[in-house]
């Protein structure tokens, strides 16, 4: 299976789903999802790493598993040739302190403006494809975010039953062929799909979209990994989004599916192992705390499965 999309991508694609929970939120002036305890869950002294040396060497081998996918995804360094001498002792010298990395801001009047941004950004010269979600909510364009770095896609947000000038307008500029609409018409309506098909260069129109969030996640994760599979999948919470969020860049870069689950089950949802076992998923990394993800669903996760988890959803963050 194939690991090539850029990480540049990968990571514009998760600053997409970041503007539609965050900065979107921020530049707008509004609040837009009430933060539960769900999501990015806390949880008991038993699950934090630092308080558990068998949790913490869990999540260390699970660690050096994902670094060998992302090390297949990204450049490789040629082996020295033969007879090249090995290197001496490093210096005693204390390193220097490395400078900071430069950053960008990428935002808008809006989430949908700062989709768009992000949208410029990756794909100044058009996409072939381009992936539709709801402003409104995460869950769609969450589980969207990986599958748009297989196509080579971007992610743009809509209203249901309208399309924002600024999204309509790049639209129009990445001139695409073909429009993926991520849910159902309660999501984006059947108007809002008919105008978009009569946008021209556009050929076919796709809407992916289940009974509810979950099922959504399994469609996209099927539609970006049926043909192919994927060694890897991130396991997180529907319910909330930080956990799912901080795994967006890094399931782009590794080619592979977020597929959202009821995180309080005892156990799997049968569909969910059956898209797990059709991916030929070796490693499901479980996203969040036991409070997000309970350890009765990991167990019966039909794949061999790691969680990666801090004491909240920063430290979920910095797991990653």
């Amino acid at each position: 299976m194939s690991h090539s999309k850029t990480p540049l991508k990968a990571g514009l694609s998760a600053l997409t789903l970041a503007g539609l929970v965050a900065v979107g939120c921020t530049v707008s002036g509004g609040a837009a999802f009430a933060e539960t305890p769900q999501g990015g869950a806390s949880q008991a002294s038993t699950s934090d790493p630092a308080a558990n040396p068998a949790i913490a060497a869990a999540q260390a081998a699970l660690a050096a598993r994902l670094a060998s996918g992302h090390a297949a995804a990204g450049a490789t360094t040629a082996a020295p040739p033969a007879g090249t001498p090995t290197p001496g002792p490093t210096s005693t010298t204390a390193p220097t302190r490395p400078a900071m990395p430069a950053w960008t801001r990428l935002a808008g009047a809006d989430r949908y403006a700062t989709a768009v941004a992000v949208a410029k950004r990756a794909y100044p010269a058009g996409a072939n494809t381009v992936f539709i979600a709801t402003g409104a909510n995460f869950p769609d364009a969450l589980a969207a975010g990986p599958v748009a770095v297989a196509k080579d896609a971007p992610v743009l947000l809509t209203q249901r039953d309208s399309i924002p000038s600024s999204t309509l307008a790049e639209l129009k500029a990445l001139h695409p062929s073909t429009v993926v609409i991520v849910g159902g018409t309660g999501a984006v309506s059947a108007n809002v799909a008919t105008k978009i098909g009569k946008l021209s260069g556009v050929t076919r129109v796709t809407r992916i979209g289940g009974a509810d969030r979950q099922a959504t996640s399994r469609l996209l994760a099927n539609f970006g990994f049926g043909s192919t599979g994927s060694e890897f999948a991130f396991v997180a919470t529907g319910a909330n989004y930080p956990d799912a969020l901080s795994a967006a860049s890094i399931a782009g870069t590794l080619g592979a599916p977020i597929l959202l689950v009821n995180g309080a089950a005892r156990s799997v949802d049968s569909a969910t192992a059956a898209q797990l076992t059709k991916l030929h998923v070796e490693d499901a990394v479980v996203v969040g705390g036991p409070a997000a993800v309970s350890f009765g669903l990991q167990r019966t996760l039909p794949a061999d499965s790691g969680r990666l988890s801090g004491p909240d959803r920063r430290g979920d963050r910095g797991e990653f």
